[in-house]
């Protein structure tokens, strides 16, 4: 229920194709529910030995949130949107890395990057 609020959030927050780093528990469901949705790592994220994708799914998948961290993710994977589980400790300030607080749906924060180039 939550995963399907979080991308009707999203769907409503921009037209076209969203890039969306999401954390693990969502990987298996969001692309069945939202075709717009892609994410810079996918399911295979979770099989044991799969080869990892630049660091991106630890950084966001961590206890701890580094958004100094997430910034060079967000760039290089042309990211503009991130769910963080509000668990998590931040250990910055969003804000001082272009991330804008959006929303919060359960227990997740939604931030949206906005220091990517306008394309």
């Amino acid at each position: 229920e939550t995963i399907v609020a979080v991308c009707d959030y999203l769907d409503g927050e921009e037209e076209g194709y969203l890039n969306v780093a999401m954390p693990a528990e969502f990987l298996t469901q969001v692309r069945q529910y939202d075709y717009r949705i892609f994410m810079p790592y996918g399911r295979e994220q979770l099989d044991a030995g799969w080869g990892k994708t630049r660091g991106f799914y630890e950084a966001m998948n961590k206890d701890v949130c580094d958004f100094e961290v997430l910034e060079v993710k967000c760039e290089v994977n042309n990211t503009n949107y991130i769910v963080v589980n509000n668990i998590k400790t931040y250990l910055n300030s969003p804000e001082e890395y272009g991330f804008v607080y959006k929303s919060t749906i359960g227990s997740y924060d939604i931030f949206e990057y906005t220091r990517l180039p306008v394309q």
